[in-house]
């Protein structure tokens, strides 16, 4: 009997009898057993010593009236519990309902979290399909800053063969994660990948970058943003910089004289000299500015508009002192610009 594979009972009536005890003891290499078209009522510890079975049939008449199947499934240490439609029978006791189907000796399939979180289902896998058993997804949560790798059997999706019952261990790794420095303006300074945890005196920052005036400002690097932390994820660093507001040279040129002032970018320069002055000439003003003033963009030469007015002086003429004999008559005075003859 320790070299049978299968034997075939169809032919066999067992409506008469009583006791099957350890009927296949010694049977160890039998794989399937059919016994369909048996009628037994006490078939208590009948299948002890079957340690190879994977399959067995039963029939609508095997009648549970005595002790039943409490320790028939005993089939060997590989193979405790047996499978049915779908549901798990972990006992053959006095359930008629039960009966008439075919049984699976299985392998019990259960996962470890290896540190993760949550729970993962154990699946029952039929010995007949122990050979060929597919990895499963991970339906643990990852430990903070680990990504499941694998199981400890393989990666998911691999098939791998079953002896006996299972226990998956998931396989963690530590997660890498991207960072990056850029500049003001997003051009990417550096990028490197860190794993969970790399502190922040541990990440390599760029060389301090430099950012080119513009009208208004001038600029000096001060930091990065937000604040360097050390690794949790993905993260992006700008450049900080120090603005400091332009100052701008403004020339008044006024009837040949320059005057040098300074003003902010973005103020309204103003010409605080004399807007007029005279000499025994003339009278002079200034009459408006070219080109006309504006706000501070830039160094700038404003020319001031001249408005001359000469002078006018009265002339008379006498004599001094008394007149003399014979003298004509003097030249009638008038008003004259000054300069004339």
């Amino acid at each position: 009997c320790s070299n049978l594979t299968s034997i075939d009972f169809s032919n066999l009536y067992t409506a008469n009898t009583n006791n099957l005890s350890y009927m296949f003891y010694g049977c160890s290499s039998l794989v399937k057993l059919d016994l369909s078209s048996w009628k037994m009522n006490n078939p208590a510890s009948m299948l002890v010593g079957l340690d190879s079975l994977q399959e067995l049939i039963l029939g609508a008449d095997c009648s549970l009236t005595g002790t039943g199947f409490d320790n028939a499934y005993n089939w060997s240490s590989d193979m405790t519990t047996v499978y049915s439609a779908g549901a798990l029978i972990t006992s053959f006791d006095n359930d008629p309902g039960i009966m008439a189907a075919t049984y699976y000796a299985v392998y019990t399939v259960s996962f470890n979290s290896n540190g993760g979180g949550g729970t993962m289902t154990d699946v029952l896998v039929k010995v007949t399909d122990a050979a060929t058993y597919t990895l499963p997804a991970c339906g643990f949560t990852a430990p903070t800053g680990k990504g499941f790798s694998a199981w400890d059997l393989g990666v998911v999706g691999a098939s791998v063969a079953l002896s006996g019952d299972t226990t998956l261990q998931a396989q963690w790794s530590t997660l890498a994660f991207t960072i990056r420095f850029e500049d003001w303006d997003g051009t990417e300074l550096s990028s490197a990948s860190y794993e969970y945890g790399t502190l922040e005196s541990a990440i390599t920052r760029p060389t301090d970058p430099t950012r080119a005036a513009d009208a208004q400002y001038t600029y000096t690097f001060d930091t990065w943003m937000p604040a360097v932390t050390a690794v949790t994820g993905d993260a992006t660093y700008t450049a900080n910089y120090t603005a400091v507001l332009r100052s701008y040279t403004i020339t008044w040129s006024v009837d040949g004289t320059d005057t040098d002032e300074t003003y902010d970018y973005g103020d309204t320069p103003a010409y605080s000299g004399d807007m007029s002055w005279e000499t025994p000439e003339y009278t002079k003003s200034i009459s408006g500015w070219s080109p006309t003033i504006a706000d501070v963009t830039g160094d700038a030469t404003y020319t001031a508009n001249i408005t001359t007015v000469y002078k006018s002086y009265n002339v008379t003429y006498a004599y001094t002192g008394s007149v003399p004999t014979g003298a004509g008559d003097l030249p009638t005075g008038g008003t004259y610009d000054y300069g004339t003859t």
